[in-house]
């Protein structure tokens, strides 16, 4: 009986194949069927150190924005505190 990949997990090593200036590596058969993926699909990747890649399904991209949002959020509070501090830094200066 075959189950399905998350009871059975694929771990496959596969070969990068060059094309134009990007790599292009192939999916699992089974991974793409079990996420009704066809040619001209779509898959969502995400990069920061490790590679994660789901499918661009409904629950994914309403995550993926979620997780831009807070990205932007860290963002906007860093650069605010960039300039305050900034801010802060010129009037003392200025006292001083």
């Amino acid at each position: 009986m075959e189950g399905n990949i998350k009871s059975m997990p694929i771990i496959e090593k596969r070969k990068l194949v060059k094309s134009g200036a990007s790599f292009v590596v192939s999916l699992p058969r089974k991974w793409l069927e079990e996420h009704n993926l066809i040619n001209g699909g779509e898959i969502i990747i995400r990069a920061n150190g490790d590679l994660k890649i789901v499918a661009a399904d409904k629950e994914n991209i309403i995550e993926m924005n979620k997780q831009i949002d807070n990205i932007r959020d860290q963002l906007s509070h860093s650069v605010q505190s960039v300039a305050t501090g900034s801010q802060n830094d010129n009037a003392a200066a200025e006292s001083g």
